[in-house]
């Protein structure tokens, strides 16, 4: 419908205002719209949307959606707004089970999972070359968004972890 109606060009210029660089541009939408989609939305359509916006801005249509997928692999655990780890109140739980000490136990593995998976993109996309050319910016990715989200979920739970750590990322990327 974006193409079609001509709005999907702004889409494309905003883009590649901030970066011609498909490296630049995987991070950007890949990891980071992706990550705010998923946690808005979740259920995989992020992987949906965001690949068709890489194919349509040159990228191969297959490496697009792996590059998605895989990058949906930092932001999947907390889903849309949440859900999958609040679900743990109305599960019942015996013991001192609660939504907080569940995100806070996720955060711990995730930051690891966080700070790699824009290495991981990168390499995917143009090897041990890519990732030294665009350190910084994967750096910059990296620990914006890891820290963000693991701020957020040790203090005030999972509702907003995929959404406010991927709209700094995409702004500390931007201003980049």
């Amino acid at each position: 419908i974006t193409v079609e109606s001509g709005q999907f060009f702004i889409i494309q210029d905003s883009i590649t205002n901030i970066s011609q660089d498909q490296r630049i541009q995987v991070l950007l939408i890949g990891f980071a719209f992706n990550a705010f989609l998923e946690g808005a939305a979740g259920f995989g359509v992020p992987i949906a949307i965001c690949a068709l916006l890489l194919t349509q801005l040159g990228f191969n249509p297959l490496k697009a959606a792996m590059l998605c997928l895989v990058a949906n692999a930092a932001s999947g655990a907390f889903g849309a707004i949440g859900i999958p780890v609040g679900v743990v109140e109305t599960l019942k739980l015996p013991g001192d089970v609660s939504v907080l000490g569940v995100s806070q136990s996720a955060t711990l593995t995730l930051a690891i999972i966080n700070f790699i998976i824009p290495f991981l993109l990168i390499f995917i996309i143009d090897g041990f070359r890519g990732v030294k050319e665009t350190l910084p910016a994967i750096l910059v990715v990296s620990i914006t968004y890891t820290l963000t989200q693991g701020l957020l979920t040790v203090f005030s739970g999972p509702e907003l972890a995929d959404i406010i750590p991927p709209l700094l990322t995409m702004l500390a990327l931007a201003v980049f």
